[in-house]
């Protein structure tokens, strides 16, 4: 198993041109009574003693426990594919899951959305410009470099 020292992470901008989702939650989060509700996700930049690698990471709504991750030095659909088959490997899939994401390219990606939608997963986006509509996510993610 690999260890990393997380030192910063950072935030990153996209700007595409590809469909986005409508955010379904709008205060659901204050009604999860069990795990594998809603499922939070977000890519960061992390940097390490010898350079810097991206993450993405998948949280549990009502847990916030990181249900699924990858690290690499790329980021691109892949990535985010990466820590979406860790999370779908890891839980069992309960009809009216939703996945709830920023409006990222990796997120809005065909292959992205056509795999949740496979898997009988709602999609939800955040509004553009608001990370208050995923604040579990991004919250992780801060807690995860002050650690």
């Amino acid at each position: 198993m690999a260890y990393f020292i997380l030192s910063n992470i950072f935030r990153i901008g996209s700007k595409h041109s590809n469909p986005v989702f409508k955010n379904l939650l709008r205060d659901r989060d204050k009604e999860l009574t069990e795990p594998d509700q809603v499922w939070h996700a977000d890519i960061t930049y992390v940097t390490l003693p010898k350079g810097f690698a991206y993450l993405a990471a998948i949280l549990d709504g009502y847990s916030r426990k990181c249900i699924g991750w990858k690290l690499s030095k790329r980021i691109d659909t892949e990535l985010a594919l990466g820590a979406l088959e860790m999370a779908l490997a890891n839980r069992q899939i309960k009809p009216g899951l939703t996945h709830h994401s920023d409006r990222g390219v990796q997120y809005t990606s065909v292959a992205y959305v056509s795999r949740l939608q496979e898997a009988g997963i709602a999609v939800s986006m955040s509004r553009k410009a608001n990370p208050y509509d995923n604040a579990k996510a991004e919250s992780f993610m801060k807690r995860l470099c002050q650690n």
